[in-house]
């Protein structure tokens, strides 16, 4: 490749930072459908283009999910659009053109724009985000980095996610912190129920609170701002993890006051794997040690979290392509399809012997995940039946409360689909 086309080659990829990419789609026709369907949800008011399935159809058809196999379990990762995936190749065959000369050189220059991209999406600063692997990489920087002392305490519930439980015993048993454990009721607790009960929980010796977003196993939204609230009210710090909801649900970060919010990209945002995102109050980031080596570890620099060594930019360059697919399609018209994703598969099973909803309906309170058991067979049978028989692929969550099958549809998810589902278990509760 001479310089003039190498340049135009740069050019080219350059541009997929502000521009989704069609050139992965089969042809003109597919490239044009999805075109005329981003125009549709501009036009149409959202009650309308909620329901459209045609529109939806052309959505489907810009992912590679397999036709054969329904994949419903986007809560635990998702699949990105084709534009998305064709962004990452091509940055990733440039980069292997001279690795240290594109990736710690040329493209690192781009992630300036991908930051504030992202910025933009959350609603805060590009000064306020650092980028991460995952949720969880994101969270330890938190957890093991506060300054704490023999016998500080650290609110959390036995409903958080296990590998952030792993990470909070490990500080508590090196460093002799308590914990302080809440046991959230998932179906019956209103919001009033659950803030009183983390209030009730703060002591004079609390210095950090932990509040996942959504409850990952059955999709329970928590009241995080009432709760954060009150938080700095005592000067207590709080981390939240927002694996579930970050481009789920249609909000910005700073609006919930909370000092530390966590997320993954390659879930709801369907970036690309390995894809996160820490945000960080200013006034906070300063009490915080990264978890690896940095050069001022105690500054209110965000960035001193992604002093991590060497890193796969190329994935990192997709999530500029995966927020101009989020765009296109529109934050508040996402969050009212996927709860209307998960309103339609409830409906068609809910009435059936055997099975109950154990996740709130009301719109403040769930989204697009939704978990649900079936009494007269085990989680576990259940799910083999549903992936065997009906290759339905959906995720098995018991938990002391509840026991049974968690559900995640996303946009490239139709009511056909999900007619699948609901055919399978009237099938199922026949027997």
């Amino acid at each position: 490749m001479n310089n003039k086309n190498r340049r135009n080659f740069i050019k080219r990829l350059t541009a997929t930072l502000s521009t989704f990419s069609l050139a992965s789609l089969s042809g003109k026709a597919d490239a044009a459908a999805l075109q005329d369907t981003w125009q549709q949800f501009k036009s149409l008011p959202e009650e309308v283009a909620v329901t459209n399935e045609k529109l939806w159809q052309q959505i489907k058809q810009a992912f590679s999910v397999s036709s054969n196999l329904l994949y419903l379990n986007s809560a635990g990762l998702c699949p990105q659009p084709k534009g998305v995936q064709q962004t990452v190749e091509n940055y990733n065959k440039m980069v292997n053109d001279a690795p240290t000369y594109y990736a710690n050189r040329m493209l690192r220059q781009n992630l300036v724009i991908v930051k504030q991209k992202l910025a933009d999406l959350a609603g805060c600063n590009s000064n306020d985000i650092a980028l991460q692997a995952n949720t969880i990489m994101a969270m330890y920087h938190v957890i093991f980095g506060l300054n704490l002392q023999p016998g500080d305490e650290i609110i959390l519930t036995k409903q958080d996610y296990s590998s952030v439980k792993v990470a909070y015993e490990q500080l508590a048993k090196r460093d002799k912190i308590k914990l302080v454990w809440l046991d959230l009721d998932l179906g019956e607790s209103s919001e009033a129920a659950i803030v009183t009960q983390f209030a009730k929980a703060i002591t004079p010796r609390t210095r950090l609170i932990n509040i996942t977003h959504m409850i990952n196993w059955t999709g329970l939204i928590l009241p995080v701002k009432k709760i954060c609230d009150i938080a700095r009210e005592k000067n207590v710090l709080t981390l939240v993890d927002g694996a579930q909801t970050f481009a789920h649900l249609d909000f910005n970060i700073p609006d919930l006051g909370c000092d530390f919010f966590a997320t993954s990209l390659h879930k709801w945002l369907c970036a690309p794997f390995g894809t996160g995102m820490l945000y960080g109050r200013k006034n906070s980031v300063s009490k915080v040690y990264p978890l690896y080596g940095a050069p001022d570890p105690t500054s209110d620099n965000i960035g001193k979290f992604e002093h991590v060594g060497t890193i796969m930019t190329a994935a990192q360059l997709g999530i500029s392509s995966a927020i101009d697919f989020h765009h296109h399609i529109g934050g508040a018209l996402k969050e009212k399809r996927l709860r209307y994703l998960k309103n339609y598969w409830i409906k068609g099973i809910k009435d059936l012997p055997g099975v109950q909803i154990n996740t709130p309906e009301a719109a403040e309170r769930s989204c697009g995940v939704a978990h649900f058991s079936y009494n007269k067979m085990d989680s576990y049978d259940l799910l083999l039946l549903l992936s065997s028989k009906y290759r339905i692929h959906a995720l098995k969550v018991n938990l002391p409360q509840v026991k049974g099958i968690r559900v995640s549809p996303n946009v490239f998810t139709t009511t056909r689909d999900l007619d699948r589902l609901i055919k399978a278990m009237q099938e199922v509760a026949k027997k």
